[in-house]
């Protein structure tokens, strides 16, 4: 495969979305890291729910020198929705998974 570190783990996600359970647009999920280690280029994505960060929802994916993806890890929550806590004085926005 051809291209850059983040351009081949694009690819891999959107190709395995199925497997992960991911949107056909992968439009939740943020690059957020891009680091060479044992001799393999990382690409971190986060996942976000209507802008928000989903706490834990980030995947890992590993290519080698020759382009080719040779790990993928991580965790991504496919059904989730904005819950509003109440407390007096206090509104905050929470993630749930259902």
């Amino acid at each position: 495969m051809t291209g850059t570190a983040s351009d081949v783990s694009r690819t891999f996600l959107a190709e395995n979305r199925d497997l992960f359970g991911m949107q056909e647009s992968l439009a939740d999920l943020t690059e957020v890291d891009q680091f060479e280690w044992g001799g393999f280029q990382h690409v971190r994505y986060q996942q976000t729910y209507e802008g928000i960060p989903v706490f834990g929802g980030e995947m890992l994916v590993a290519a080698d020198s020759s382009k080719v993806v040779r790990s993928a890890t991580g965790a991504y929550y496919s059904e989730l929705e904005i819950a509003e806590e109440r407390k007096p004085f206090q509104r905050r926005k929470l993630l749930k998974r259902l």
